[in-house]
């Protein structure tokens, strides 16, 4: 089934507009000048909750990275760009494992991650995902179940942050109240 869908998308909907999007839906590069102007926006003006958000979502990074990194570690599938024939490859094949996705571990933990922290954002960061996740199955280095195995994982670092970030606003919030005299009961 995951063969199948892979060549669906990579084969089957090959056409050269997507030939021409998907590169650069998959490149991370092309998304990093915006994603810094945004870290750096919620750090400079988003006040308390902003750099608790920028603070968390930049360990959310780096955190889903190592888990996605030690998942390819123990499961060690090859890029479908190394292992299948016909690959319509729009992209370097990696020569770092398959599953899961890094980019959609990352993307989708940070997407629920700031999702919970502010709800408007739910329509765009799904929008994101599934560009980006059909991006990397239709430039031939990750199969479907890839994408959707990043997005377990990120699901589950984003629960981390989540936790996290309750634990924080709490004690700031006792913190605040220990300060203008209230109570904690």
């Amino acid at each position: 089934m995951d063969i199948w869908l892979f060549y669906l998308i990579n084969r089957g909907l090959q056409n050269r507009f997507f030939d021409s999007l998907m590169p650069i839906l998959s490149q991370e590069s092309y998304f990093r000048i915006p994603l810094l102007l945004l870290w750096l926006a919620l750090v400079i003006g988003g006040g308390s909750k902003g750099r608790v958000v920028a603070f968390l979502a930049l360990l959310l990074l780096l955190f889903g990275d190592s888990v996605s990194y030690l998942v390819k570690l123990l499961v060690k599938r090859p890029r479908p760009c190394h292992v299948l024939p016909d690959v319509h490859l729009l992209l370097g094949c990696s020569r770092s494992y398959s599953f899961p996705s890094n980019h959609a571990t990352n993307l989708f933990a940070v997407a629920a991650y700031l999702t919970y922290c502010w709800r408007w954002l739910l329509i765009p960061s799904l929008l994101l995902f599934v560009g980006v996740g059909f991006s990397r199955v239709y430039v031939g280095v990750h199969y479907p179940s890839d994408v959707a195995g990043g997005a377990l994982v990120g699901l589950l670092c984003a629960a981390v942050a989540i936790y996290l970030h309750r634990q924080i606003m709490a004690c700031w919030e006792r913190r605040r109240q220990d300060r203008s005299g209230g109570s904690h009961a």
